[in-house]
């Protein structure tokens, strides 16, 4: 990574994370399931179903950060994974697009009106969002195998419509690796 795509990420992390964490909701938001999302992560508890535990342990662990209400701890939560999505696409889609095109392209998902609203809530999806682009960078930049599989594995705990990269990954597995053994007798 060039020192000037290092520039770029930094003011894309800092940029977004300040941007989502000013306009995060300050209390409980009134947006689906939000206060459910809050509730859960004070408590631990199991959301409906799929639960999300990914989500509520990151949660736990922001609920005891010295900031306002528990509500607004988790709302940052959600401000940082978004903010994070939006970094991690930019060194996916660097490789693809270059860096200015990658850039405008982080820039205009960052400031779309449904992922904006939803890094500033205590939901789940900016996270969901963080765990698709770190997919796609181990697939892709990283191209390793094993780390993507984990990777979307560990999604799972947030978002379980993570399974629709599963075709995704095994084509990309068995086009770049169709010697690749995953296991069993040969």
């Amino acid at each position: 990574m060039t020192p000037s795509e290092k520039g770029v990420l930094f003011a894309l992390l800092v940029g977004f994370s300040f941007l989502y964490i000013r306009t995060a909701s300050p209390s409980v938001a009134p947006y689906r399931d939000a206060g459910e999302m809050v509730v859960a992560s004070e408590t631990l508890g199991v959301c409906h179903p799929p639960g999300y535990p990914l989500y509520v342990i990151f949660g736990k662990i922001f609920s005891k950060t010295p900031l306002g209400s528990i509500a607004y701890r988790v709302n940052v939560m959600s401000s940082l994974f978004g903010a994070a999505a939006i970094g991690v696409l930019f060194l996916v889609m660097r490789l693809w697009v270059g860096k200015g095109a990658a850039f405008l392209a982080c820039c205009a998902m960052g400031l779309s009106n449904p992922f904006w609203e939803l890094s500033g809530v205590s939901e789940m999806y900016s996270m969901g969002g963080l765990f698709v682009a770190l997919v796609l960078l181990a697939i892709f930049v990283l191209k390793n195998p094993s780390l993507t599989a984990f990777v979307l594995a560990l999604g799972l705990g947030v978002r379980m419509d993570m399974l629709l990269l599963m075709p995704l990954f095994l084509l990309w597995v068995y086009f770049h690796h169709p010697k690749l053994h995953w296991g069993g007798p040969i």
